[in-house]
């Protein structure tokens, strides 16, 4: 499923983009808009990360911090072309998986 929220704090939040900012959006909770005074850093997860989780872990990537070994492989069974898998880590030391549509991720890119 993509423009989803698939793991960590924003779990099940929907990414709404209205071409000016991306925000996750959930029924009756706090929208957050997604640009740089909420985001600290973010990584596209990519092919490499895969096939070198062990790689990733040792260099204290995000993506193996928060998805783990089991978790990253996930992410990529479910990979789609235009799809992006995005780990964000946000200013408050919250953290998300996010899915993005390619719409989407390069509106999320322009914002950073």
């Amino acid at each position: 499923m993509s423009n989803t929220v698939i793991k960590g704090d924003y779990l099940g939040y929907t990414v709404i983009n209205n071409g000016i900012n991306i925000s996750l959006n959930k029924l009756f909770k706090n929208t957050v808009i997604l640009n740089e005074n909420t985001v600290e850093t973010y990584e596209v997860i990519t092919e490499e990360s895969k096939t070198s989780v062990s790689s990733a872990a040792l260099r204290g990537g995000a993506g193996a911090v928060l998805l783990g070994p089991i978790g990253l492989a996930a992410a990529f069974t479910a990979r789609k072309k235009g799809i992006y898998t995005v780990v964000i880590v946000f200013k408050d030391g919250k953290k998300s998986v996010v899915e993005l549509k390619e719409k989407e991720f390069k509106t999320f890119r322009i914002t950073h």
